[in-house]
């Protein structure tokens, strides 16, 4: 999602996140491996305020756990295809998000963690959520392990993929204590 190219220049790129990403404020932005060793993953960290990612309701806050991250809408929307389906390369996206529960609120509920599959395992999804020290952790993997996929394979990529989207829809409550 990010992919910090070699030559630009952070602070430029990092207003352009920020404002890509609904308005976040980034802080602490380290990239790892950007020209070294190109068969291994190019890793961004940082921390980040918003404002834009929680709502509070009746004293309960609801927070959308993969913020920016989550797969909306099922990108397959015809009812049939008969062309295969190009995914460009096989690749891994991986998400570690981290949200401190603020002072004087409990967890009221969660997403639970998951793990599915497509039958030939082309498409690998995780989602492992756990709590530590007044900290929520929430880990997504979404593996792509094809180029293309046959036509005769769309049903099953579209349900895989609706289950997705509704699995990352699901949030954070936090309540008062």
């Amino acid at each position: 999602m990010f992919a910090y190219p070699a030559d630009a220049n952070l602070e430029n790129y990092l207003e352009k996140k920020e404002n890509e990403l609904e308005g976040i404020e980034i802080s602490d932005y380290v990239v790892e491996n950007k020209k070294a060793d190109l068969s291994k993953p190019v890793i961004e960290k940082f921390n980040f305020t918003s404002e834009n990612h929680c709502e509070i309701i009746n004293g309960k806050m609801f927070i959308d756990p993969l913020l920016f991250f989550a797969v909306t809408k099922n990108p397959f929307l015809q009812e049939k295809r008969k062309m295969p389906i190009y995914f460009g390369y096989p690749r891994q996206e991986r998400y570690s998000l981290f949200f401190e529960i603020p002072e004087g609120y409990e967890i009221e509920s969660m997403p639970k963690s998951l793990k599915m599959a497509t039958e030939d395992k082309s498409l690998v999804f995780s989602l492992n959520s756990a709590v530590n020290d007044g900290r929520i952790q929430i880990v997504v993997s979404n593996d792509i392990n094809i180029t293309i996929a046959t036509a005769d394979l769309y049903d099953g990529l579209k349900n895989f993929c609706q289950k997705i989207v509704e699995q990352q829809q699901e949030k954070i409550v936090l309540k008062k204590i």
